[in-house]
């Protein structure tokens, strides 16, 4: 990928991005003025075993703040890229603006409540929550890809990964079944192996992180050595916010997403700047 294209790509994400949020803010505020503001189906709770506590328990505005946040996030960091990148020809920004334009898929269950769109779309509602989860899989399975491979040389080998890992997050979600009777908390129907997947998530985490480390010892880089805990942070938090449906779920989640990306992004360009 070219940096001009790179750069058109971060762009359009960032343009993209807050034109959604304000197509949403629009269609809550109509909403809110009908007096139908927030109604929801019979929904269930993942982590219901969670202690019963106010910051823990049941909240939709946790829920309603976790994708807006996200699409916030994406504006932000995408025009940081653009600040400090826009001439940087850096393989692993190239792999971090594919994982945003995952992310933004999570806007889409923002349209759920606002257009009543779970009222009797048992098709729509699948085809939202398997889209939902082949991008959280993608997104996991392209940042674990850019750690392994960013420091090579190989292109095509880097192309065939990706497209190989990206068409196994298509059949998976193609093929995996999903329960369209229940609506889980977070706006998205359950997946069957809901837990073995969210596992599958962390264990990508982790070995993203290690893989950077791994690439740090290789090349005597101490900014890798960063950019490996804060990629765990970054990952972390997304996964706390994209299972956000209380309080302390999206605080955690929004803390480690930006504190993870800033720093991430702050240790890359010192290696860069330097390099």
């Amino acid at each position: 990928m070219t940096l001009s294209l790179r750069n058109r790509i971060i762009k359009i994400l960032a343009f993209f991005s807050i034109l959604t949020l304000v197509a949403i803010f629009v269609l809550y505020a109509f909403q809110f003025s009908n007096g139908t503001f927030m109604n929801f189906p019979k929904m269930i709770r993942y982590f219901s075993w969670l202690p019963n506590l106010k910051i823990l328990n049941y909240a939709k505005w946790a829920v309603l703040a976790s994708p807006a946040f996200i699409l916030v996030y994406i504006a932000v960091f995408s025009l940081l890229i653009i600040k400090y990148f826009e001439k940087t020809h850096a393989p692993e920004i190239v792999y971090y603006t594919i994982f945003l334009a995952f992310m933004i898929v999570e806007s889409t269950r923002l349209f759920l409540p606002a257009l009543g769109l779970w009222l009797g779309n048992y098709l729509l509602l699948i085809l939202i929550s398997k889209i939902v989860f082949f991008c959280r899989l993608a997104g996991s399975t392209i940042m674990l890809c850019g750690a392994a491979l960013s420091s090579t040389k190989a292109d095509m080998q880097d192309s065939s990964l990706m497209f190989g890992l990206t068409a196994l997050a298509v059949v998976t979600a193609c093929f995996i079944p999903v329960d369209s009777l229940k609506m889980h908390s977070t706006w998205v129907t359950p997946t069957a192996y809901y837990t073995l997947f969210l596992v599958i998530r962390f264990l990508f985490t982790i070995a993203t992180s290690i893989s950077f480390w791994i690439t740090a010892e290789k090349n005597e880089a101490n900014e890798y050595k960063q950019a490996a805990v804060f990629i765990f942070m970054l990952s972390t938090g997304l996964v706390f916010l994209q299972e956000s449906d209380n309080l302390l779920f999206f605080a955690v989640g929004a803390f480690l997403l930006s504190a993870g990306t800033y720093g991430f992004l702050k240790a890359l360009h010192k290696y860069y700047l330097w390099k």
